[in-house]
């Protein structure tokens, strides 16, 4: 951890808003008002080939730059403390080969730089504040060997910080020659080593039994199983079907507005499997973890042959999920989940007109935002759609900043503390 005082170069936003007011209040002299702002937060690519602060008030949405990073790349991350103090930020070292994190006091001027020092080909991504606006929620990925992830949190304020869970790498199986024994392979989760289990001798087409290569199995079907119904599948998966590793990805992890609880999928994954179009996902469940206890488990399995990418809050006690179907992870619909009912439903389904369905945003009254294009259109060709949950009332709508189209890509939600005196009270 190391901190530097950075210049500001801020455009009087937070103020100018009326958003936040992170100056300290008084409660003798007069007594606040809170009220909430919904808006979503991201980056920008600036002409000086940087990037800006972007936040959009999702009443108006109408931009506000609350800062320009000039050696920030826009592919990175930003996130706000609910009260305005901490901005959180990613940025990617000279060599472009790790992915860090910062904290800039709003008040101060300090910055805080975090995990400079991860491995190569490490990142910190999907940073969010937890509602308590001094706890950090973030996804470290190492894709030195496929993609090993692990989500945390972090108090910026004293330094507490916390394994929400853990992924995994698993080598199922590789090819040695007749007699040879692979290698241990390290299971960085479990911080323990898999021992070969079992060989057999690989039989090819049209050739003789006399083959001088055999399987090295890691893990046994029995093996296979267990893992593929922790992670939320049903029954067996074959484990002919996996040719060498597995592994597990996180979407970005997200906590619930009173604090208790933490959201986020979990979608055990193939490196590489047989046939055209095969999609490599295994088994995909959303999990909830709770903060007080620490104890996490499934709330929902995707039972249909699809995966699960982002998912959010959109109430207290219902979440908004993208859930995808086609191997390239198009073919999106959006969904929601009652954690307390149990009931499931799929609010927009994909469709020919509407294949890709990205970008999932809350933006508060049971509201979401996600962009959407037709089957076999790029990205940039999306249209940004506001869906209201009850009503499943859409609209299409115009995002901009400094004139040109924004598709929110990277962008999260934030709900804004405002403080405002009493009218008729003194300053």
């Amino acid at each position: 951890m190391k901190k530097r005082l950075v210049a500001l170069i801020l455009v009087s936003t937070l103020l100018m808003l009326t958003i936040i007011v992170v100056a300290n209040i008084n409660s003798s002299e007069k007594t606040p008002l809170i009220h909430f702002s919904d808006c979503v937060i991201g980056l920008v690519a600036s002409n000086a080939g940087g990037s800006d602060v972007v936040l959009l008030n999702t009443n108006t949405w109408s931009p506000t730059m609350l800062i320009e990073f000039a050696d920030v790349t826009a592919d990175n991350y930003v996130a706000i403390s609910c009260d305005g103090k901490y901005i959180a930020y990613t940025t990617w070292d000279k060599h472009f080969a790790r992915r860090y994190l910062k904290i800039l006091d709003m008040v101060t001027g300090y910055e805080t730089i975090y995990f400079d020092n991860i491995p190569a080909r490490s990142e910190i991504k999907d940073i969010s504040w937890m509602p308590d606006s001094k706890t950090l929620l973030f996804t470290i990925n190492n894709t030195s060997e496929q993609a090993y992830q692990e989500i945390h949190s972090l108090n910026v304020e004293d330094g507490t910080e916390t394994i929400i869970d853990k992924g995994e790498v698993w080598k199922v199986k590789t090819v040695e020659n007749v007699g040879e024994t692979a290698d241990d392979f390290f299971l960085r989760g479990a911080h323990q080593y898999l021992s070969v289990k079992g060989k057999e001798i690989i039989s090819h087409t049209g050739v003789n039994n006399s083959s001088t290569e055999e399987w090295n199995y890691f893990l046994l079907q029995d093996d296979i199983d267990k893992i593929y119904n922790f992670y939320g599948g049903s029954g067996s998966f074959n484990i002919d079907d996996i040719i060498s590793y597995m592994y597990v990805e996180f979407s970005a992890p997200r906590c619930s507005s009173d604090g208790k609880s933490i959201i986020y999928s979990a979608t055990l994954t193939r490196n590489s499997a047989y046939g055209e179009e095969t999609p490599l996902w295994m088994a995909s469940a959303i999990w909830k973890y709770d903060v007080l206890s620490g104890k996490k488990s499934i709330i929902y399995a995707q039972t249909d042959g699809g995966a699960i990418g982002r998912t959010d809050w959109v109430s207290d006690d219902s979440i908004a999920f993208v859930s995808y179907y086609d191997f390239q992870g198009s073919r999106d619909s959006i969904n929601t989940f009652n954690i307390d009912t149990l009931a499931h439903r799929v609010i927009f389904p994909y469709s020919e007109e509407h294949y890709n369905n990205v970008t999932l945003i809350p933006i508060g009254e049971n509201s979401i935002v996600f962009t959407s294009s037709a089957k076999g259109k790029a990205f940039q060709a999306s249209e940004v759609i506001k869906l209201e949950i009850d009503s499943l009332n859409t609209a299409v709508l115009d995002v901009q900043f400094n004139g040109t189209k924004l598709l929110l890509s990277g962008f999260s939600y934030v709900k804004l503390i405002t403080h405002e005196a009493k009218e008729g009270q003194g300053n």
